[in-house]
């Protein structure tokens, strides 16, 4: 480890201990607690990193493990976090492309769309492709064993290991997601992104397609060139009609789903927010993500210590 590195898990650790000090200090003493209007606030900086998070965390596993060199136990927590496995969900049109893509950007995180999978598998002639090509050859939809086949596969990746994914739209229904868990496929956390229906019927009913060029265009939100405009046409699929039907899908399957995720879902309202602000939110969600998940490792150590130690 680089001595910056070092420096700053024993910058951490220092605050943790010196905080528990403190804290220990008033009690032995017989003054009060610290209460919360006593502390200072927490700068935006804090907040947004789930500092507070942070320390409970780094603070709890030295109570359960009580390690001879606590310094060392810090710096090895903080190097051993688990990368993120993120599913991002919403509506069709709800904005989870584009903050998959400012994710990716800003941290490196591997982007998986089953779409793009399939497409993928089915161009490399793969056996998982071929089974998939034969249902998509006779208009039939690619079951669920083959798509989630080629997830797994896909996660096994010396990428996903050191960068985390983010499972973009998938899965869609509760025995997906079952048949995930069968697979050892499992998130850490799950964003929603919330968007109004009507929002997301005025989204795709605007767009507009140029044959000419294959650009897409929004009759309000990215209006066409005057010279382009006469030759656009709809997709058959972006009618009111067709965005409904899409959207009573979706909701029948999407609210069972939500209740059935194991890990912390996270919603936002992302409706009338543009995208810097949807992804400042899904930041925030990302690092309390992190740090639950240190802490909930943390408690199945403590577990795991407590019953070696009855059984003895």
């Amino acid at each position: 480890m680089s001595s910056r590195a070092k420096f700053a898990a024993a910058a951490v650790f220092g605050f943790v201990v010196l905080s528990t000090l403190a804290y220990s200090g008033q009690q032995q003493c017989g003054g009060p607690p610290p209460s919360a209007a006593g502390l200072p606030a927490q700068s935006p900086y804090a907040a947004d990193n789930d500092v507070d998070g942070m320390f409970a965390a780094l603070r709890a596993g030295l109570d359960i493990e009580a390690p001879h060199d606590p310094v060392s136990y810090v710096m090895h927590a903080l190097q051993n976090l688990s990368v993120p496995r993120i599913i991002i969900a919403g509506a069709p049109a709800s904005g989870k492309g584009t903050q998959c893509e400012m994710l990716v950007k800003a941290f490196g995180f591997v982007h998986i769309s089953t779409g793009d999978l399939l497409r993928k598998e089915v161009s490399d002639g793969s056996d998982l492709g071929k089974q998939a090509h034969e249902f998509m050859s006779a208009g039939k939809l690619v079951p669920d064993d083959l798509v989630i086949g080629m997830v797994k596969k896909r996660m096994k990746g010396d990428d996903i290991l050191r960068r985390g994914w983010l499972l973009d739209g998938f899965p869609r229904t509760v025995p997906q997601l079952k048949m995930m868990h069968e697979e050892g496929i499992e998130a850490n956390g799950v964003v929603v992104l919330d968007v109004p229906d009507a929002v997301v019927v005025e989204r795709i009913e605007g767009r507009r397609v140029d044959p000419a060029t294959g650009d897409t265009y929004h009759l309000k939100y990215r209006p066409p060139p005057g010279d382009v405009a006469p030759r656009l046409v709809q997709r058959a699929d972006d009618t009111k009609e067709k965005i409904e039907e899409r959207l009573r899908h979706f909701h029948a399957n999407h609210d069972p789903l939500l209740q059935a995720y194991a890990c912390p879902v996270h919603t936002i309202a992302a409706g009338a927010l543009p995208p810097n602000e949807i992804f400042r939110k899904i930041l925030r969600t990302l690092q309390a993500t992190r740090w639950s998940s240190l802490a909930s490792s943390l408690s199945q150590q403590a577990q795991r210590k407590q019953a070696l130690q009855d059984a003895n």
